[in-house]
């Protein structure tokens, strides 16, 4: 076999820069720009959403659960618009507390009408909303946690001004809206009860659950390079939380995980890390009506 001339060894080494530089482009650029958008945005942000046309803050599912229903918006920044809705309990003039319950990413009010009614019917005030990118409520992009805590706190704000908020008030987060609470419960003195249901906690852990819900494919750096997309596309530039920036437990808490996260140093660190008489662990499964009386006794006590 004859040896191959100057030129055509030049020729594929060439092409063998190039596909490498290809393969770089798209593991680095067009991959992770891609699941940014689904990873990060709200599901209708190329379909049905437009941000100059909000969908009208309509009771919804609520309207069959024959619960005492108002809705309301709050502006939380320029471009969001918190779709909520105030729950009463029937015997309005004894009212015995107020709950904020913060959906999970991508979950809107709908999915907690059994928790919504049993809390009610113990004679709670119950606040629920769309969290941003999410139903009714404007905005592109989640916030990890970080900008749902500044919602939060616009809301809470809000309704203090209002005097629509009985004490104690307790606070119930899902997800990011678990870290919004937590987040939240260090700086707003009004909080009282926090409800922390499968946190995400750091950055990491938030990647790494994302990554996994949505298939996602890993590779060198894949945290860093699929964040700073995030951070490109949203125009957001939160903080990259890892475990020595956790918020520490500083108000009564109840931390519900699976059985599973318990292992996990994260989790495990921040347990360890809270104070005892102001921390309460408990494992959730799929069983919900499990989960709403654990949580029910908590603001109870």
């Amino acid at each position: 076999m004859g040896k191959l001339s100057r030129q055509t060894k030049e020729t594929i080494k060439t092409i063998v820069v190039l596909l490498i530089v290809a393969i770089l482009i798209a593991a680095y650029v067009i991959y992770p720009l891609n699941k940014a958008k689904t990873m990060f945005a709200r599901e209708d942000v190329d379909t049905t959403f437009s941000i100059d046309s909000l969908p009208p803050n309509e009771i919804g599912a609520y309207e069959d659960s024959l619960l005492v229903v108002d809705t309301f918006r709050i502006e939380a920044d320029g471009l969001t618009s918190l779709a909520c809705l105030e729950i009463h309990p029937q015997a309005i003039d004894s009212i015995k507390g107020t709950v904020v319950i913060i959906p999970e990413k991508s979950y809107t009010r709908e999915n907690y009408i059994d928790q919504v009614k049993m809390i009610s019917s113990e004679g709670y005030s119950v606040i629920i909303f769309d969290p941003r990118a999410t139903g009714r409520t404007s905005g592109k992009y989640f916030g990890f946690g970080i900008s749902e805590a500044a919602d939060l706190e616009e809301l809470l704000s809000s309704l203090f001004i209002r005097t629509e908020i009985v004490k104690p008030l307790t606070v119930i987060g899902y997800g990011f809206g678990a870290d919004a609470a937590l987040i939240a419960s260090s700086e707003e003195e009004r909080i009282d009860k926090i409800v922390l249901i499968n946190p995400y906690l750091t950055t990491d852990r938030a990647l790494d659950r994302l990554a996994q819900a949505f298939d996602s494919y890993t590779f060198p750096f894949y945290k860093t390079i699929i964040f700073w997309w995030y951070k490109i596309r949203s125009g957001f530039a939160p903080q990259y939380i890892e475990d020595d920036a956790v918020t520490p437990v500083s108000k009564n808490t109840l931390l519900l995980v699976r059985e599973s996260e318990l292992d996990n140093e994260t989790v495990q660190s921040f347990i360890s890390n809270a104070p005892k008489e102001l921390l309460t662990q408990m494992t959730v499964s799929d069983d919900t009506a499990d989960l709403n009386e654990k949580v029910l006794k908590f603001i109870q006590k």
